[in-house]
């Protein structure tokens, strides 16, 4: 079973012609709204980096061979 339709060529042209849309003409923009952007994306970036550094350090210590220490639980506010 075929899913897939063969357009004649320029009928999506066409059809944003009809509608006077013309994609290829926006522009995007990103506008922050959240005044505690900058120091909420911090924290959230703090938190990855230290979970980047314990995984790190116990898979030194278990290519090493020293024991494991307690899980590590990690609060942030």
């Amino acid at each position: 079973m075929r899913t897939s339709r063969s357009w004649p060529r320029g009928t999506v042209w066409n059809i944003l012609a009809g509608g006077q849309l013309r994609p290829h003409k926006i522009e995007y923009c990103l506008e922050k709204r959240d005044p505690a952007f900058e120091e909420e994306m911090a924290q959230v970036l703090a938190v990855y980096k230290l979970g980047h550094l314990v995984r790190k350090g116990e898979q030194a210590r278990a290519e090493s061979g020293e024991a494991s220490e307690a899980p590590l639980a990690v609060l942030v506010r």
